[in-house]
């Protein structure tokens, strides 16, 4: 039996043409993209930790020099100024590199 245009079947959903599988992949993509570009961390992000409820959840990304995986709170991306956004992720960089080149040899 066939079915209607942009009827849903047990196998597919197709939006505007676009198989729905590759649907919240794209949004994803869009919304790393958009918070990549807000925290001015591009190819950085490595993904979100859940607190389970005991806190904001968390963005972690990579230190662009160390390379260790750094966290800031969710919440960053409610701030009313994306300066001050930017400064709380500055200073997470910047005291990573300060405790790396200490613990060298």
């Amino acid at each position: 039996m066939a079915q209607a245009p942009g009827s849903l079947s047990s196998t597919i959903c197709v939006v505007e043409g676009v198989p729905l599988p590759s649907v919240p992949q794209s949004a994803k993509q869009l919304f790393i993209q958009f918070l990549e570009t807000y925290l001015d961390i591009e190819g950085l992000f490595v993904g979100f930790q859940s607190t389970f409820g005991r806190g904001a959840d968390l963005i972690l990304f990579r230190s662009p020099k160390t390379g260790s995986t750094l966290a800031v709170e969710c919440t960053v991306m409610l701030n009313a100024r994306r300066e001050n956004a930017l400064e709380i992720v500055r200073q997470k960089i910047n005291a990573n590199e300060t405790q790396f080149a200490e613990a060298k040899p």
